[in-house]
């Protein structure tokens, strides 16, 4: 370990827990802290630390019924979906096979007219002009 910041000729046992200097045994001040100010400043940082760990579990605290309203909430939407699809069962298949007819009667329609086919570029005419 290196030599006390304050007493060269002695090793240093510890380093500040706030500035990261080395301590020698008779420097150290309130268990790990080179000066009052360092430790003041532990002390500051210990307090703000501990601040922040009670606004998140508060936080969390205050998220969870707004977490179990929202659950509630989907599972009645997904319940209510449910019953309406199981005593309009026929109407909503009929329906359904309906709109799937109609998509793919256009989709053989477009194909027919060739409506997927790319329109020739001015740039590929120019080229097969100059092949012919």
């Amino acid at each position: 370990m290196a030599n006390c910041l304050n007493h060269p000729d002695r090793e240093a046992v510890i380093h500040c827990a706030a500035c990261g200097k080395p301590v020698c045994s008779g420097c150290v001040v309130q268990a790990s802290y080179c000066s009052d100010i360092c430790a003041e400043r532990g002390k500051a940082a210990a307090a703000r630390a501990c601040g922040v760990i009670d606004e998140r579990r508060r936080t969390r605290k205050s998220a969870l019924p707004k977490r179990i309203a929202l659950v509630i909430i989907l599972l009645a939407i997904a319940g209510t979906l449910y019953w309406y699809y199981s005593n309009n069962k026929k109407q909503i298949d009929r329906k359904a096979r309906s709109i799937v007819n109609s998509v793919d009667r256009k989709n053989r329609d477009a194909i027919r007219s060739n409506q997927y086919r790319a329109p020739d570029s001015k740039f590929k005419r120019d080229r097969e002009n100059l092949v012919r």
